[in-house]
């Protein structure tokens, strides 16, 4: 049986769209060869490394948790209990 690729959605496009920059203007300022890249992080089917992504949070001038929202809520959400402990301090 094949595993199913379950994709995280982001909101790259959304903020790529905003600053009206195309996917090959946004690998260039990073210094990726092809925009392939920028187009399978946008669909979700890769994750940037924390290096491209604080460099994104650059390009589109908002926070890293904003641009990967679904990724933050669910990681905040593992941490639980733990979590409210800690931030309640």
């Amino acid at each position: 049986m094949q595993e199913k690729h379950s994709s995280i959605q982001n909101r790259l496009w959304k903020y790529r769209k905003a600053q009206g920059l195309t996917q090959k203007q946004v690998a260039h300022l990073i210094g990726l060869k092809s925009p392939s890249q920028i187009h399978r992080w946008e669909k979700g089917k890769r994750n940037p490394n924390l290096r491209q992504a604080i460099q994104l949070s650059c390009i589109y001038k908002r926070m890293v948790n904003d641009l990967f929202w679904e990724l933050y809520i669910i990681e905040r959400e593992q941490l639980g209990e733990e979590y409210e402990l800690v931030i309640g301090e």
